[in-house]
């Protein structure tokens, strides 16, 4: 019997052709009034008129998303009063992050539904954040400020995005001034271990100009001993009407984070100073009523600079890399009234350079000085998706082609389809085959006692998703989901098995190969009441278990998050959140995870004048001294307090 994967493409295809020749419904009004009862069940937790554009790379409502997607809107991370990209996404049900420390302004990996971090592509405005050297993202590298929402895919991707196993995070920023926003915007924070954070903003129109500006300052000597942090950003935008349908707008970025901290268990006090630049150009034109056209091109950059030293201040390793990639994102949208076709094309040429440094212990097991590795390579991807209205059914088919200069070709189909099952019921299902290609790491640089392996494919999956979402009484949104990854040939490093020529034993170097298998499933499940005299209460949990197919063993990992909160819709605000999360570390690395972790957090308005109203906050973190890492070298820090103030004008 031939594999799904390759009948998924065929599937698609007759699926799409069936759909085309259904009969449609009565009229486009019957439509128009389905979708917005579908909306009006979605209001009380969305804004009925945003749109979501990381599943399909064209505006549609979330009633019309068949992916497992969640949406976190600027309201929500203001009330984190969260000061990284990574505290944002660790409340959103489904992802796992893995923190350096959780102290203030950390560093953190990024895992969705258990996948390996490399899986998961982040994007800024669409521009891609993943390392080109090892292939994961560095969410501590974007100021929280300047988000305007957050969308999760979480899944893969890949039929949209291409190298996106394991979910999509696309972070949208804020835009030029619209009508009814504050001008100005000024945010202060003080707390533990002389923690501070400045924020300033401002946006502003004159006929046909916009402009958006932000500046940032965060410093922190450490919530932990031995830790500290120091990072500043400024992002400016600026847009312009061409015409009565056409925007061109232009942005650019430049953050500079440093983090200190000491390894207590390898001994070794590290330093690493990032600087990050992207700018971007994009042209976004409505065509007509019914077609539309984006066309973007960027450039982000990464030089990354990370020194250990063996105590005493001996040098232990350098790694310096300068990482650069230029691309161009297009595609044109169809708009009829049962049906939106998509299609586009991306190109990226992505160029590393990196390098290693080693000390006296390094190199006393046979290492060089310093090794030095200048790889670039191109990659370019075409891609269509469409979405058809079919009466209580929407049926999203969508495909993408990407070939890269030297891990090879491959073709992402997926399938995925809603169902209106009720006034107040969705369902959702997807099918999908989904990437991830190997790292330069791994497939063109090396690195120290690793050996490149340009032969090595990209991992992939088919993935299944199926669930549900309701509104109960009037009052309770409750979502459930469930998923279903096989991944094969999943990247493993085999000890000792590259050169030198010759070699033998220990005196060989380490390669990455294609290795077995591996299984994930696992549930998700979101829950909010609508307010009760100002309280409301919010609740996810996900589970998931991970089979090996090898040597590894299986590994679950669970996180659970509750919180209470209270919003009098005139002055005060207030919440207790609670979080529990699994890691199934392994016994050696001195993990405790235990407890809950419980912040507490208030805030007042106080109403100077029609145009000055501060909002004054205080925030508790770790209530209870709960201790939960997943390394003895990343503890997360005790209670700590901080108050602030913001003010909009």
């Amino acid at each position: 019997m031939p594999r799904l994967s390759r009948l998924l493409p065929l599937f698609c295809l007759a699926a799409a052709i069936a759909l085309f020749s259904a009969p449609p419904p009565s009229s486009a009004a019957d439509m128009n009034e389905a979708a917005e009862k579908e909306l009006a069940m979605l209001s009380m937790f969305f804004d009925p008129d945003e749109l979501v554009i990381t599943a399909t790379r064209s505006p549609k409502p979330l009633s019309q998303v068949a992916e497992n997607m969640t949406i976190i809107n600027s309201r929500e991370i203001e009330e984190m009063r969260a000061h990284t990209v990574a505290e944002v996404l660790n409340r959103a049900t489904g992802v796992f992050v893995g923190f350096f420390g959780q102290d203030f302004g950390s560093d953190a990996s990024l895992s969705i539904q258990g996948s390996n971090s490399r899986h998961v592509l982040l994007l800024v405005d669409g521009i891609p954040w993943n390392m080109l050297v090892e292939g994961s993202a560095t969410p501590q590298d974007i100021p929280v400020g300047i988000i305007e929402r957050i969308e999760i895919v979480k899944g893969p991707a890949s039929s949209t995005w291409g190298s996106a196993l394991g979910g999509v995070i696309n972070i949208i920023t804020k835009d030029t001034k619209k009508i009814g926003q504050p001008p100005v915007s000024l945010f202060a924070s003080y707390g533990g271990g002389n923690s501070r954070d400045l924020r300033a903003e401002a946006r502003g129109r004159s006929g046909p100009i916009g402009f958006y500006i932000h500046a940032e300052h965060q410093a922190s000597d450490g919530l932990v001993a031995g830790r500290s942090y120091d990072a500043a950003n400024v992002t400016g935008k600026l847009s312009f009407k061409l015409g009565e349908s056409t925007t061109l707008k232009i942005a650019s970025s430049y953050s500079e984070p440093r983090h200190g901290y000491v390894l207590d268990f390898t001994g070794l006090e590290v330093s690493t100073n990032d600087r990050n630049f992207f700018a971007s150009a994009v042209v976004d034109s409505e065509i007509s009523d019914t077609l539309s056209a984006y066309l973007m091109t960027f450039q982000r950059k990464l030089k990354y600079d990370s020194t250990n030293n063996e105590l005493g201040g001996v040098l232990y390793n350098r790694s310096q890399s300068d990482d650069t990639t230029n691309g161009v994102r297009s595609n044109v949208t169809y708009r009829g009234d049962f049906q939106t076709i998509t299609v586009g094309a991306d190109y990226e040429k992505g160029k590393l350079d990196n390098l290693q440094t080693y000390g006296p212990t390094i190199q006393g097991w046979g290492a060089p000085a310093a090794m030095r590795k200048i790889v670039d390579a191109e990659r370019w991807a075409v891609f269509a998706n469409d979405n058809i209205l079919a009466g209580q059914f929407t049926i999203i088919p969508g495909v993408r082609y990407d070939h890269h200069e030297i891990a090879g070709d491959f073709t992402s189909p997926s399938l995925g389809a809603t169902w209106r099952a009720g006034e107040n019921t969705i369902l959702r299902a997807t099918v999908s085959k989904g990437f991830t290609s190997p790292a330069y790491a791994e497939l063109l640089a090396g690195g120290l006692f690793l050996d490149p392996n340009p032969n090595i494919k990209p991992e992939e999956t088919v993935s299944y998703q199926a669930g549900v979402e309701t509104l109960l009484a009037n009052s309770v949104r409750l979502k459930a989901l469930f998923f279903n990854h096989r991944i094969s040939d999943v990247q493993k490093k085999a000890y000792y098995a590259g050169g030198p020529s010759g070699c033998v034993g220990s005196a060989c170097n380490d390669i990455f190969v294609n290795a077995g298998s591996e299984h994930r499933r696992g549930l998700e499940i979101d829950a909010e009441t609508s307010p009760v005299k100002g309280f409301s209460f919010k609740a996810g949990g996900a589970f998931v278990d991970i089979d090996p197919n090898g040597d590894d063993a299986s590994k679950k990992k669970y996180r659970y998050t509750a919180g209470l909160h209270y919003d009098d819709m005139d002055t005060i605000k207030a919440n207790v959140t609670g979080q529990y999360v699994w890691h199934d570390a392994p016994a050696g690395d001195g993990a405790e995870y235990n407890a809950v972790i419980v912040d507490a957090g208030a805030s007042k308005t106080v109403l100077l004048s029609p145009r000055a109203k501060p909002e004054f906050f205080m925030v508790v973190h770790n209530l209870f001294n709960g201790s939960s890492y997943w390394h003895t070298d990343y503890k997360n820090p005790r209670r700590w307090i901080e108050g602030g103030v913001k003010l909009l004008f």
